[in-house]
C-alpha cells in the first residue's frame, strides 16, 4: 500500500512516498495528458529505511497529473500544481459553519436555544451560539477559541475568491459567544458543559482555567485589528474586553495555583484537574501564552508595557530550556522544579510555544533578544529533527511521537535516558501537534534556510492526508481511507462525519482545534501568485 500525500504537491515541494513490501527496489511516476494514457515521466530507486521503502520524486516539478507504480502495484492520482491545497482551504472553513451551536447554518440546526444557568445563583445566562469543539455537543472555551483564533490568522492572510464574507459571519459568530463569557468584573465564566445533552448547561461564577483567560484575550485583541475597519465600534469593544480580561488576570491571585473544576464527579469526557495541571501562573506552559496574548494587545494598542512583557516572559520561558544534551529541547515547567513544561499544542497553547517563538524571530519584534531567541528555536527544530530519524520514516506519529506535552516523551528512546527529568510515555497520535510542527519548521525553514526543515514541514503536513499507517486521509470529504469516528465520552448522541472536519487523532473524531492548526499550516504551503 502506497502511503503519500493524496492530493499533492507544490511543484517546488519536496515529493515522498513509502510502500511496506516491494518486488522490485524501482519504482516509476507517470502522467496523463490529452492522449488519456498513463505515461512514464520518471524512474527512482527505492531506499530501505527500517522495514518500508520510500520513494523520492522531488524532480517531477512539472503540474500535471500523477500516480506512482511500482511493479503492477499503483496509487490514487495526486496532482502537482501551484497552490493544490486550496479546495482543502475552503472545505474547512465549510466545516467552521457546520459547527455552529444554535445557527440554521449548523448541522444542528438550531440546538440549544434554552437559556443556560449560572449555577448557584438562580441567574440565567443567555450563552446561545459558538461552536461545537468536535464530533460532540461541547463548546470548550480553551479548544473553541484556539480554533477561531487559527481561523482568524488564516483569514488574516487570505482572499479567495468564493469568500464573500464568508471568514467575517464565521468570526462574528464565535467571537460573539466569547464576548459573553466574560464577566461584570473580567473573568471568563467557568463551565464544564454538563448536563450532557441538548438542554440547558450550566456555567459558573468563578474563574475558567487560566488558559481559557489568555486565549479568550488573544483572539478578541487580534480580532479589533481584522475588524477595525470592517466595524470600528465592534473592533473597539473586542478590544477593550481583551484589555479587561487581561487586567483581571493580572491582579487575580486565583490563578496562582493549579485549576480546579467547580464541578465533582464529573462524567467521562470532561476535562477534570488533571488535564489543567500546569495551568497557573508562573510557569512555562502559561507564561509564553501570557507572552502570545500580550504580543497580540501590542500589535493591537501599540502600548509598550505589553511589548516589554512579551520580552521579559519570554526571557523567563527560554530560561527553562535545557540547554545541553540529547535533550536540548525540553522546557522545565519551572526552573524550581523538574517536571516537563507543555511544548507544542495543548488546547491551552495551540497557538504559542515554539509557533510563537518562530514568529518572534520572523518578525525580529525585539532585534536585542533575536539571538537568543533563534538558539533557542533551532535548538528545538533540530531535537525535532533527531527524533524523526530515529523513529523511521514510517513511524506512525510525526515528529517523534505527535503528542501534546513535554513529558510524554517515550521512554525506550535512548538519547532521552540522559535526561535528568522524569519522562512519561503517552502514545495519542495528534494530527494538532503534527500540523504545529509543521508550522514551526516552515518557519524555521525561512529562517534557517535548512533543507531538511522544509522536508519535515512537508512530512507533517503529508503525514494528515495519508502518509501514515492506515494510509488514510484524516480530513473528511477528500483523499481516501477515512477514519470512522468513535464514539464515547460526551460524544452522544452520535454526530454525522461532517466535511472538512480534521480526524484529531486515529482513531478518534475530528476536532475544531485542529482545523484551526490545518488552516493556518496551510498558509505556508501556497505558491505566491
Amino acid at each position: 500500500m502506497f502511503k503519500y500525500n493524496h492530493i499533492g504537491y507544490r511543484p517546488s515541494a519536496p515529493k515522498f512516498f513509502i510502500i511496506d513490501k516491494v518486488e522490485q527496489e524501482e519504482f516509476r511516476i507517470q502522467t496523463i495528458d490529452e492522449s488519456v494514457t498513463w505515461k512514464d515521466v520518471y524512474t527512482g530507486k527505492l531506499e530501505k529505511t527500517g522495514e518500508v521503502y520510500m520513494g523520492d520524486f522531488s524532480a517531477i516539478t512539472t503540474p500535471g497529473d500523477y500516480r506512482i507504480c511500482c511493479g503492477e502495484k499503483k496509487s490514487y492520482n495526486f496532482v502537482i500544481k501551484k497552490n493544490p491545497y486550496a479546495l482543502l482551504e475552503r472545505l474547512v472553513t465549510i466545516f467552521y459553519t457546520w459547527q455552529r451551536c444554535g445557527s440554521k447554518k449548523g448541522w444542528a440546526g438550531l440546538c440549544h436555544q434554552e437559556v443556560d444557568n449560572l449555577a448557584g445563583t438562580g441567574k440565567k445566562l443567555d450563552m446561545r451560539g459558538g461552536y461545537h469543539q468536535s464530533g460532540d455537543l461541547r463548546c470548550w472555551h480553551d479548544g473553541c477559541s484556539s480554533a477561531l483564533y487559527g481561523y482568524l490568522r488564516y483569514a488574516e492572510e487570505s482572499t479567495p475568491v468564493w469568500e464573500e464574507g464568508l471568514f467575517e459571519e464565521d468570526l462574528r459568530w464565535g467571537l460573539d459567544y466569547f464576548r459573553k463569557t466574560v464577566s461584570p468584573e473580567g473573568f471568563i465564566y467557568d463551565c464544564q458543559f454538563v448536563p450532557l445533552g441538548w438542554g440547558p448547561r450550566d456555567y459558573y461564577n468563578t474563574p475558567a482555567p487560566l488558559s481559557d483567560h489568555y486565549n479568550i484575550c488573544r483572539l478578541l485583541a487580534r480580532s479589533s485589528l481584522y475588524f477595525r475597519e470592517k466595524d470600528p465600534v465592534y473592533a473597539a469593544e473586542n478590544l477593550a474586553l481583551a484589555e479587561k480580561i487581561w487586567s483581571y488576570v493580572e491582579k487575580s491571585s486565583f490563578f496562582d495555583t493549579p485549576y480546579i473544576p467547580p464541578v465533582k464527579d464529573l462524567p467521562r469526557g470532561t476535562q477534570g484537574a488533571g488535564f489543567y495541571w500546569q495551568n497557573r501562573k508562573n510557569c512555562t506552559g502559561m507564561d509564553c501564552a501570557a507572552a502570545a496574548a500580550a504580543s497580540d494587545l501590542f500589535y493591537a494598542t501599540k502600548k509598550e508595557e505589553y511589548r516589554e512583557r512579551v520580552i521579559s516572559n519570554m526571557k523567563k520561558v527560554l530560561a527553562c530550556q535545557i540547554r545541553e544534551g540529547e535533550a536540548s529541547r525540553v522546557f522545565r515547567d519551572r526552573l524550581d522544579n523538574e517536571k516537563m513544561a507543555f511544548h507544542d499544542c495543548g488546547y491551552g497553547h495551540s497557538h504559542s510555544g515554539m509557533l510563537f517563538l518562530s514568529e518572534l524571530v520572523e518578525t525580529a519584534f525585539d532585534p536585542a533578544s533575536l539571538p537568543e531567541w533563534k538558539e533557542a528555536l533551532e535548538r528545538y527544530c533540530d531535537m525535532l529533527v533527531r527524533e524523526f530519524r530515529f523513529l523511521g520514516i514510517d513511524s506512525n506519529m510525526p515528529a517523534p511521537y505527535a503528542r501534546n506535552y513535554l513529558n510524554d516523551l517515550p521512554p525506550d528512546v535512548p538519547f532521552f535516558k540522559a535526561s535528568p527529568i522524569p519522562l512519561v510515555h503517552h502514545s495519542v497520535a495528534s494530527t494538532s501537534s503534527a500540523l504545529f510542527k509543521s508550522s514551526v519548521f516552515a518557519s524555521a525553514y525561512r529562517i534557517f534556510g535548512k533543507k531538511e526543515y522544509e522536508f519535515y514541514s512537508q512530512r507533517c503536513l503529508d503525514y494528515l492526508l495519508g502518509w501514515n499507517k492506515q494510509a488514510a486521509s484524516c480530513i473528511t470529504g477528500i483523499g481516501y481511507n477515512h477514519p470512522i469516528h468513535n464514539v464515547f465520552g460526551q460524544f452522544f448522541p452520535s454526530t454525522p462525519q461532517l466535511p472538512g472536519g480534521v480526524i484529531h487523532h486515529i482513531p478518534g473524531e475530528y476536532d475544531l482545534p485542529a482545523a484551526g492548526m490545518l488552516l493556518r499550516a496551510l498558509t505556508h504551503f501556497r505558491d505566491k501568485q
